[in-house]
């Protein structure tokens, strides 16, 4: 059986430059309504979020549709876990321009939604 190798188009490139979040001082996160304010412990990704995710990103790969960025925190470690997941949770409760998160570390952000 032999496969085609088709070329990549700048296009269909993935791009995994990451969005990364406004942070918020303390003073501001006290300010925003608390109901408006995502906690990672509220947002944070269930085992059938995480499996959903990988499929989406395989799905994505191979598809010529737009990409999907992760999204980092603007406090962290480039190697500490991305914000994706709690912000997508965090768009589809509230869809909004922006959403405030909070990450694994306690470090809030503001980040945009997609498609927004």
């Amino acid at each position: 059986m032999a496969t085609i190798k088709l070329p990549a188009s700048p296009q269909s490139a993935v791009s995994k430059i990451p969005i990364v979040g406004t942070p918020l001082e303390v003073a501001e996160v006290k300010n925003i309504p608390p109901q408006l304010l995502f906690r990672y412990a509220s947002v944070k990704p269930s085992l059938l979020q995480k499996v959903i995710d990988k499929v989406t990103d395989v799905v994505t790969f191979k598809s010529t549709g737009p990409p999907r960025q992760p999204y980092r925190c603007p406090r962290c470690q480039a190697s500490d876990p991305d914000v994706t997941v709690p912000v997508m949770n965090a768009c589809s409760i509230r869809p909004s321009p922006t959403v405030d998160v909070e990450c694994v570390n306690g470090h809030w952000a503001r980040y945009p939604c997609p498609g927004l």
